[in-house]
């Protein structure tokens, strides 16, 4: 049975701007455009659904959010079309074609038909209510709420609720669902809707607790161990959830109240042999549960457990201000081929107010769709950096992308030879408290399109045949202001 977030009121007063169809999101104005020309329903489902509930909840007369407060750091847009499979990638071109901005953002485009055994399987899975909402492109329909997530989000009561027949799953069989990745995307819930509450006061936290106390059985790391997927899936939602935390205690408090901490941290005892396997391929994930303030670096999955980006990279110091770019410029060679000017040079008005971490790269086709190669990365500023970027708004921060190559043989590496890039990009920062500090965070989402594909092969034309190693770093560049002119 269906509810709908239909013209109810909350409190005895009806929400305003209540969203009648997905065409209400500013952003989302002229999907049912591509609805008209494919002749399909278009609906969105997942985290962006989610948070506009939250909006339409808190009843604060503000208008709807746009994309870019509704699709944050490490989210995707996910929609489904009622079309055929066959009709996703013009459907998908359709859609980019008609969003403005849709370059920065990351899409998960599918049919219903993609979905159907994911639908079939549903009743086996557990089932958190606040992520089942969705929302159509049909009018008057509103947010769909088969669970009842409504009264969850008026109580700040959130739920997970577990599967009697998950051991029938055929997901789970298959090594394509494991139920810790359901309590991992209950934490995430906490840590982005109830950082003021204790974890205890919700129903779906001993569930939540059940399910990571379970997976320290042999069977979650046989799965893991046996399937790309599943670990790529992990990696992922453990990210997610600690970009979604405020601040350290929290996500401290979490990993250890909820067993998560001691589930994945490696060398602990009761540990498998596929455990410490899954782990040691992972160590992305064991940085992530640490309550250290460390880089998050996600990139595109290439299949068969093997990403792009190494996502254990660190940071390095690099200068600052607006005489930094000619220093950095010149720790690298700019092959002719890639620009008719020697070195690239950066515009009077704009300076590198931050460095990002240097990313090892490694070749390979990525997967298609999405709207280009995308890659997210948060990392601390330094007091340098933090006082290079006083003063400058978010919409005036940009990205620099050099995307560097050499030969590496046995422990002597060549000077990098570079290519720069102005990719469309969001920049934001965010304070993440640990105890009494206030730690910096700047977080920048990048489309980098086919760059990181075909960046090695170009390469090698130019001359540098032997080209091994590759890396990306993005530098945050600020904008000044032009002074009004007084005439």
């Amino acid at each position: 049975m269906f509810f709908f977030f239909g013209p109810f009121d909350t409190a005895g007063a009806s929400i305003p701007f209540q969203p009648d169809s997905l065409a209400d999101v500013p952003g989302l104005e002229r999907l049912p455009e591509v609805c008209e020309k494919f002749d399909v329903e278009i609906t969105a489902f997942g985290s962006l659904v989610r948070r506009l509930a939250f909006h339409v909840l808190r009843g604060s007369g503000e208008p709807l959010p746009d994309l870019f407060t509704l699709v944050p750091f490490l989210s995707d847009i996910d929609l489904c079309h009622s079309g055929k499979t066959e009709q996703t990638p013009s459907i998908r071109d359709a859609i980019l074609a008609v969003v403005p901005w849709s370059e920065c953002f990351r899409w998960e485009i599918s049919s219903e038909a993609d979905r159907q055994r994911f639908r079939e399987d549903e009743a086996n899975l557990p089932v958190i209510p606040l992520n089942k909402l969705r929302l159509p492109t049909r009018a008057g329909t509103g947010i769909e709420d088969p669970h009842g997530a409504a009264e969850d989000l008026r109580q700040k009561q959130f739920r997970l609720i577990r599967s009697e027949f998950y051991e029938r799953s055929t997901l789970r069989r298959e090594h394509r669902d494991n139920e810790l990745l359901h309590a991992i995307f209950f934490l995430e819930l906490l840590c982005a809707h109830a950082a003021d509450l204790p974890p205890e006061s919700h129903p779906g936290w001993k569930p939540c607790c059940e399910l990571i106390a379970q997976a320290r059985r042999p069977e979650t790391w046989i799965a893991l161990g046996s399937s790309a997927y599943l670990r790529m899936r992990l990696t992922y939602r453990i990210k997610a959830a600690r970009a979604a935390c405020p601040n350290s205690e929290l996500w401290g408090k979490l990993m250890r109240e909820s067993g998560l901490a001691e589930a994945l941290q490696p060398g602990q005892t009761r540990r498998t042999d596929q455990a410490a396997t899954v782990l040691a391929s992972l160590p992305s994930v064991v940085a992530a549960i640490a309550p250290d303030v460390l880089p998050l670096i996600s990139g595109c999955h290439l299949g068969g457990g093997v990403f792009r980006l190494d996502e254990a990279s660190q940071s390095e110091s690099v200068p600052m201000g607006k005489a930094a770019w000619d220093e950095i410029r010149e720790m690298h060679v700019w092959p002719e081929a890639f620009s008719r000017r020697p070195k690239p040079e950066l515009p009077k008005e704009q300076r590198i107010v931050a460095a990002g971490p240097r990313i090892g790269f490694i070749e390979g086709q990525a997967p298609s769709g999405g709207g280009g190669e995308h890659v997210h990365v948060e990392f601390a500023l330094r007091k340098e950096e933090r006082q290079a970027a006083a003063g400058f708004p978010s919409e005036n921060l940009g990205v620099l992308a050099v995307l560097s190559g050499a030969e590496n043989i046995g422990t002597k590496r060549d000077q990098w030879h570079s290519y720069v890039a102005t990719p469309p990009a969001i920049c934001e920062r965010r304070i993440f408290r640990r105890a009494a500090e206030e730690i910096t965070l700047l977080r920048a989402q990048v489309n980098l399109g086919k760059l990181l594909e075909v960046f090695p092969e170009l390469l090698r034309r130019t001359g540098l045949s032997k080209a091994n190693e590759f890396a990306l770093q993005l530098f945050i560049v600020a904008e000044e202001e032009e002074e009004p002119s007084d005439e």
